[in-house]
């Protein structure tokens, strides 16, 4: 018997990725911000998982557009890819980045013990598998955007 408590809050289809790869598994950084702090609070939540405590509210994900709309992500930073994969499960997504390559971050936290605690997201993967369409070295201007119609 394995015991998990924050790394299933962080992420709570840990088990199942593991078991098929754990290729996307969102990893608990243990910085106990939400999870352990948030106890009592009105306002649980986990750095690394911000739909913790807000389910219900936030089963159809995030937004109340419609599933059909079309959205374009700007900037392929953490923020953008993030963004992109979740309007790329509900609808056709594209990102469009003026860079060449989109910019994954080490995320790194201090713990209450003085310890540094790290990660590094893989981002770009759960972009491809929403099925967003990445446009690389694309400069986004106000007639561009339009020109492709999308809904948001």
């Amino acid at each position: 018997m394995i015991g998990m408590c924050r790394a299933l809050i962080c992420d709570p289809f840990l088990p199942k990725k593991a078991f098929e790869g754990g290729e996307d598994i969102r990893y608990c950084i243990g910085d106990n911000q939400g999870c352990i702090d948030g106890w009592g609070s009105t306002s649980p939540g986990c750095v690394q998982n911000p739909a913790v405590g807000c389910e219900k509210e936030w089963a159809r994900g995030p937004g109340k557009g419609s599933r059909e709309e079309e959205v374009t992500v700007v900037g392929g930073g953490p923020g953008g890819m993030w963004a992109a994969k979740m309007a790329g499960r509900r609808a056709p997504g594209h990102l469009i980045d003026r860079n060449e390559t989109l910019r994954q971050v080490l995320t790194a936290m201090k713990g209450r013990d003085g310890r540094v605690r790290s990660h590094h997201p893989e981002r770009k993967g759960q972009v491809d598998k929403a099925g967003v369409t990445v446009r690389l070295g694309v400069e986004a201007t106000c007639e561009q955007l339009l020109s492709e119609h999308p809904d948001v």
